[in-house]
């Protein structure tokens, strides 16, 4: 199911929420069982869908949505 604001898939929504509880690139990786480039690619995909040009940006909005806690 994809979110109506910014239209970002369960994955990119996934990435997101690790980002805002803290993690880094390298462990929301792990976390999520992809590369480091399959995390970083999954969020970059999801800050150009939401305008946003930076992870914190990005968890930003998407708090400010509702989308993430």
């Amino acid at each position: 199911m994809l979110d109506d604001d910014y239209h970002l898939s369960p994955r990119e929504l996934e990435a997101a929420t690790l980002v805002a509880q803290g993690y880094g690139l390298k462990a929301v990786g792990r976390q999520m069982r992809v590369t480091y480039y399959s995390a970083k690619h999954t969020l970059e995909r999801a800050r150009r869908k939401a305008d946003a040009p930076t992870n914190a940006a990005l968890v930003y909005r998407l708090m400010r949505k509702g989308l993430i806690r």
